[in-house]
């Protein structure tokens, strides 16, 4: 079996309330992510690398830090700041 890299951010780091770049509000609860007031979403882990993902966005590792989550949908990223 394939090892995975140790993972920056986990999904009990990504718990609570974050605020992204552009002002809007995400929660965190469980594996469930609502952005901005809308309908919450799951948060899923991608089985061979361990990293986490919602409908169109990846979590960036490398890029993010427990207090900055960055996130990337296509070319564009944004970060998450925790409240």
């Amino acid at each position: 079996m394939k090892r995975r890299p140790k993972l920056k951010i986990n999904l009990q780091d990504l718990q609570g309330l974050w605020t992204n770049d552009q002002g809007q509000q995400i929660r965190v609860e469980g594996e469930l992510c609502c952005f901005a007031g809308g309908e919450p979403v799951t948060i899923t882990q991608d089985p061979n690398t361990g990293n986490y993902a919602v409908p169109g966005w990846q979590l960036l590792q490398d890029s993010s830090t427990l207090g900055n989550i960055v996130w990337q949908v296509g070319v564009s990223v944004v970060v998450v700041a925790c409240v």
